[in-house]
C-alpha cells in the first residue's frame, strides 16, 4: 500500500488523520473482495486484522478513526473497531480475548460466523449493507492466538512477522484460493516517518535493525521481491540468499543472526556454547546482564471501582475507580493503601463518528460484574484487585509523564 506521509510533533494529528483514512480505504478493498454475506439480511461482513507495531501508534490511530471530520467512509458502509495490545488491563484484554478466540474459531462453515451475538447486535444495531469488523492490533495479535481472519493490512517490521501474521488470514480455511489480494502491506514503517534523516533503526522494537547492520532503503517495494510477495511462506526465513549487502528484509534479517550466532567476538549468545565460558551455561549472569525485553522499567498498578456506598460486600459499583500501586495493597491491604489518582487519570473521549463504532469493548464495571457471577463468594473489589491489573512503565525523573486510562483504549501516556 502506497504511504505518502509526512511526520512532525506539530502535525502529528495531521499525520495520523491521513494514516487512519488510508487505513480505512485499504480496509474496504479488502471487505469488497473478501467478505462473507448473511444468509437472513444479504448484508457483507468480514473480520479484519490490521496489525500496527506499536502501542502508541494504535492508539493514536484509533482516536483518529472516531472523528467524522477527519474519516470518510461510503454511505453503505459500516465500520466496527477494536483495540488489541497489552497495555489494557489484565481483566479487559481477558475478556476481548476470550470473545476474539471465540469469534475467529471460523471452522468448516462461513455462515457460522453470524451465530455470534456480538456480529448479530452489530448487523441489527445499523442496517448498512457492508459491515467491516476491524482488529487495531499490536504483535499480541500474530503469536500463539489461534484466529482466522478474512484479510490483513500490516505496518513491516521484519519479515518473520509478516509470514507470522500472514498464518492468521483464512488460518481454519485451508481450501480457499485468493484470486485478488488478502494482505496490504504498508509501503513504509511508521517509525521512518519519525525518524526520518536521524540515520537511527526503523525496522526495531520489534525487529532485527541495528545500528551496524541497516538496508539500503526502507521502501518496501525495494525490500520485498516479487516472488516473496506473491506467496506469503517461511521460505525467506529459512533460505539465504546470494546478496553480499542488505537488499532485502529477509537479508536483513539473516545478516544480524549471521552476526549474533558467528562473531568471532564474544557476545550475549554465543557466550553460551564457547568452550572458555562454559560456566554461563549454568548461571545467570548474561540474563541479569541482557534481561529479555529490556526497557523501562515496570511497575505494577491496580484499577479498583468505586461504590455508591463503600461497602465492598453488598453494594454496587458507582462510576470511576481509583489506582493503587499493586505492591501496596497487596503488603498493606486495600484499607491502609493510598490511592495515587494523580498517576493514572480517567480520559474523555467521545466517540462522535456516525459510521464508525467502538466493538467488543465492555466496562470494567461489565467485567467485574461477569466475574463475580462465576464467583459470588467474592465482593467486587476483591476480585479488582486479583483482575484488575496492569504492568506500566515506572516514573522516574526524566520520565515523569502520568498515564490516561479508558476502557477502550487502556494506557495512553499523558
Amino acid at each position: 500500500m502506497p504511504l505518502e506521509l509526512s511526520y512532525s510533533k506539530e502535525s502529528q494529528t495531521q499525520f495520523y488523520s491521513q494514516l487512519a483514512q488510508v487505513i480505512v480505504d485499504g480496509a474496504i478493498t479488502l471487505h469488497n473482495d473478501h467478505h462473507v454475506i448473511s444468509p437472513k439480511t444479504s448484508q457483507q461482513v468480514s473480520i479484519g486484522l490490521v496489525r500496527i507495531a506499536n502501542v502508541n501508534n494504535i492508539n493514536a490511530i484509533a482516536k483518529q478513526l472516531f472523528r467524522p471530520e477527519t474519516i470518510h467512509l461510503p454511505d453503505d458502509t459500516v465500520l466496527h473497531v477494536v483495540s488489541y495490545h497489552a497495555k489494557q488491563l489484565l481483566l479487559l484484554r481477558n475478556s476481548l480475548e476470550n470473545k476474539l478466540d471465540r469469534i475467529l474459531a471460523r471452522g468448516d462453515s462461513e455462515i457460522a460466523l453470524f451465530e455470534h451475538p456480538e456480529i448479530q447486535q452489530a448487523l441489527a444495531s445499523h442496517p448498512a449493507q457492508k459491515h467491516i469488523f476491524m482488529v487495531l492490533a499490536t504483535p499480541v495479535a500474530e503469536v500463539g492466538r489461534d484466529h482466522d481472519y478474512d484479510w490483513a493490512i500490516v505496518e513491516p517490521s521484519s519479515m518473520r512477522s509478516i509470514i507470522q501474521l500472514a498464518g492468521r488470514v483464512w488460518r481454519h480455511r485451508p481450501d480457499k484460493v485468493a484470486t485478488t489480494p488478502n494482505i496490504f502491506l504498508l509501503q513504509y514503517n511508521l517509525r521512518y516517518f519519525k525518524q526520518k534523516g536521524a540515520k537511527q533503526p526503523v525496522f526495531t522494537r520489534p525487529g532485527f535493525e541495528t545500528v551496524s547492520i541497516q538496508p539500503k532503503s526502507y521502501d518496501l517495494h525495494k525490500l520485498m521481491s516479487p516472488v516473496q510477495l506473491e506467496h506469503i511462506d517461511a521460505r525467506p526465513r529459512i533460505l539465504t540468499s546470494e546478496n553480499k549487502t542488505v537488499e532485502t528484509l529477509s537479508d536483513l534479517e539473516h545478516q544480524v543472526m549471521k552476526d549474533l550466532l558467528n562473531n568471532t567476538k564474544l557476545n550475549y549468545v554465543n557466550s553460551f556454547w564457547k568452550l572458555e565460558n562454559t560456566a554461563n551455561r549454568t548461571h545467570t549472569h548474561l540474563q541479569q546482564i541482557s534481561p529479555f525485553r529490556a526497557g523501562s522499567q515496570q511497575e505494577d498498578w491496580l484499577l479498583i471501582p468505586r461504590l455508591v456506598h463503600d461497602d465492598e460486600d453488598t453494594d454496587s459499583p458507582s462510576e470511576g475507580f481509583d489506582a493503587y500501586p499493586a505492591e501496596e495493597v497487596f503488603d498493606k491491604g486495600l484499607n491502609r493503601a493510598n490511592s495515587q489518582n494523580k498517576v493514572i487519570q480517567p480520559l474523555d473521549f467521545e466517540f462522535n463518528h456516525p459510521s464508525i463504532y467502538p466493538w467488543l469493548a465492555p466496562s470494567l464495571k461489565e467485567a467485574l460484574l461477569e466475574v463475580q457471577a462465576k464467583q459470588p463468594d467474592k465482593s467486587l473489589r476483591s476480585l479488582a484487585i486479583s483482575y484488575a491489573s496492569a504492568s506500566l512503565d515506572r516514573m522516574t525523573p526524566s520520565n515523569n509523564r502520568g498515564w490516561h486510562f479508558h476502557e477502550y483504549f487502556g494506557f495512553i501516556r499523558d
